[in-house]
């Protein structure tokens, strides 16, 4: 019964879903198969087209013109016709006595002819004859009147043949291979000069064993053979990639790491198994997403571990511009190490860089960088950059804009910059906002033609410089907008070239262009994260367990640290590297002139002294002497 059925299908459609259960009526009908779709058109081609004195249209003479039709394309399909050049023939040789009979209208009886396309000519004619005559004469195009297969050369018909099947055309017995080689041959002919010449496809031809072997060493499963010239099947999800890796001059897609990053990988992951012969950069499949985030993460930043000089100078800034070019693939760069023949780690750092840019080799420690022919420009930026570390109270055209609540002296411009750049991690006093982008891109010049940007500026400024690489120039538009300038190709795109002084500006204008449109929330917000700051930056950390503090004093003992002072920092912290900032402190004045300057930008809350004085006194009391025992 209709009720119940419907109450019945609505209540399984709520239970599993209305695309589950459907009724049939809703259901897109399948497409006919091809042998209904034939017999479809014939009886509607027998319907619109009579043959010359087939009579009225009856069930009978219907029946036999659509039979005689699809008699007569049978054959030619048999010939090696394809289905639609078929139908053409079969209608050309008489099937379709050429012209459409007028059934009503002033052209009643008469023969209606066409001839092109925008703008088609139109003619009727008493006779067929008269028609087609006109037809031969008016249309442009020629070679319509000549039979089928008599336009295409036997000999490319047998080339074909041989080629597919290793017999000759009129050898085949099979309709299907006779209409391969023959349209194999007609495709041909399609071109401008006309000529319908057999040429083997690309595709079809083999690779050299040599361009194998270098496929099968990127991609393992790769597998050669019939319609797998790449080793892949065009349908499998690898066939897109080795086909790029083919294009590419069988090269991966990215430089792989230079081989003393590579060492100080296996070194630094000793449980990971690498394989850097593969298609990855870091020598781990892109599929494992955690360890190859793991990895990734590692090269992201300049570490400053990896490094025997301070990455905040303009010198250690330079040299580690060398390293990153190194490990984006420029072998013009290679680093000098503590302990050459041994990898790069915390007890063996890089001390300066191996130059190759220019004639000879040149080598670098951060004695003679000053000496590089780009090091005063890198220390105009960078010393302009580091001014981001200056209190807001510097800045009256900011400091207005701030409500009540907010103390201009103890909020920095690089707190306000972290947090107009949306940055992951916070606002890090210990992480600069304004970046030194690189126009050209670190591995093409690590060292010069740069511009000072807002962190998310200069990502956006990455992002683009890749489409634009890629072809797409849709977004070049931003680059103006937010006077960012990229050169890529031998090409210029966006803003022109400023001074470092200028490029702080604009910096600086577009701080108070974001705070002139902060509302009361917006401003709430912000006052949280400082005040994050104030907890975290702002104030000495209390001491950590004994057993972490210990653990970091050993750690710096095997390091080299011997300075109880130093180390008493460590227990303190639970850091080793206190300790190494504690001897440089004493032993390299321009880096305790920078680091000073750090400490006194923080303000300290209420309570920092008495942190200071409990952490000392629990050294003192001989929280740190055990593992002093033996140090001399």
């Amino acid at each position: 019964m209709p009720g119940q059925f419907e109450s019945i299908l609505d209540k399984l459609q709520r239970k599993l879903g209305k695309q589950t259960i459907r009724k049939t009526s809703t259901i897109a009908r399948p497409k006919p198969k091809f042998e209904v779709q034939q017999i479809k058109l014939f009886n509607e081609f027998a319907k619109r087209n009579p043959r010359a004195g087939g009579g009225l249209l009856n069930g009978s003479s219907e029946e036999a013109a659509a039979a005689a039709f699809r008699k007569k394309v049978d054959e030619l399909m048999d010939d090696g016709y394809d289905f639609g050049e078929a139908v053409r023939e079969a209608m050309r040789q008489g099937y379709k006595k050429g012209g459409k009979i007028m059934k009503i209208g002033p052209k009643k009886g008469m023969y209606k002819f066409t001839v092109g396309r925008n703008p088609q000519k139109v003619k009727y004619f008493k006779k067929q004859e008269d028609g087609e005559t006109w037809v031969k004469k008016n249309r442009k195009r020629k070679g319509y009147e000549k039979p089928k297969g008599k336009t295409l050369r036997k000999s490319e018909l047998n080339k074909a043949s041989q080629y597919f099947f290793q017999k000759d055309y009129d050898d085949l017995t099979d309709p299907k291979q006779k209409r391969k080689a023959y349209d194999r041959v007609r495709d041909a002919g399609r071109r401008k000069d006309g000529k319908a010449k057999f040429k083997v496809k690309t595709q079809d031809k083999p690779l050299t064993s040599a361009q194998q072997a270098k496929i099968k060493k990127q991609f393992p499963n790769a597998k050669f053979g019939p319609k797998r010239k790449y080793g892949f099947a065009p349908t499998d999800a690898e066939y897109d990639r080795v086909f790029s890796f083919a294009k590419r001059g069988y090269k991966k897609a990215f430089p792989g790491l230079p081989k003393y990053m590579q060492e100080e990988l296996i070194n630094a992951f000793p449980d990971v198994k690498f394989d850097f012969t593969r298609n990855s950069k870091y020598g781990v499949p892109a599929s494992e997403t955690n360890l190859y985030k793991k990895i990734q993460t590692y090269f992201d930043d300049p570490k400053p571990f990896r490094f025997a000089f301070d990455l905040r100078t303009a010198d250690g800034w330079t040299l580690a511009q060398m390293d990153r070019a190194a490990a984006l693939g420029d072998e013009r760069y290679e680093p000098i190490k503590q302990k050459p023949n041994k990898p790069i780690s915390r007890t063996n750092k890089i001390i300066g860089m191996k130059d190759k840019t220019g004639k000879g080799t040149k080598l670098y420690t951060i004695k003679n960088i000053n000496k590089h022919p780009d090091f005063p420009e890198i220390k105009k930026y960078v010393d302009v950059a580091n001014k981001s570390r200056t209190p807001l109270l510097n800045y009256p055209t900011i400091s207005k804009l701030l409500p009540e609540g907010f103390d201009p002296a103890k909020i920095q411009l690089n707190d306000l910059l972290q947090y107009l750049s949306k940055d992951k991690g916070g606002i890090n006093r210990a992480k600069r906002a304004i970046e030194i982008h690189h126009a050209e891109g670190v591995k093409n010049r690590a060292t010069g033609n740069f511009q000072l940007l807002r962190q998310d500026k200069n990502k956006l400024a990455d992002t683009i410089e890749q489409q634009i690489r890629k072809g797409k120039l849709d977004r070049s538009a931003e680059l103006d907008a937010n006077k960012i300038r990229i050169e890529t190709g031998g090409q210029k795109f966006g803003s022109k070239k400023f001074s470092p002084q200028t490029d702080f500006r604009n910096i600086v204008s577009g701080v108070e262009q974001d705070l002139s449109s902060f509302t009361k929330k917006d401003f709430s917000k912000l006052k949280k994260a400082l005040g994050t700051i104030a907890k975290t930056t702002g104030k000495v950390i209390k001491p950590v367990g004994v057993v972490t503090g210990l653990a970091a004093v050993n750690t710096a003992v095997k390091a080299g640290e011997r300075n109880p002072f130093d180390l008493a920092g460590a227990y303190i912290t639970g850091d080793a590297e206190v300790a190494t900032t504690g001897r440089r402190i004493r032993q390299d004045p321009e880096f305790r002139t920078q680091y000073m300057a750090d400490i006194l930008s923080k303000p300290l809350d209420e309570g920092t002294y008495d942190v200071m004085d409990e952490s000392f006194t629990s050294y003192f009391d001989g929280g740190i002497v055990s593992a002093l025992k033996g140090v001399k």
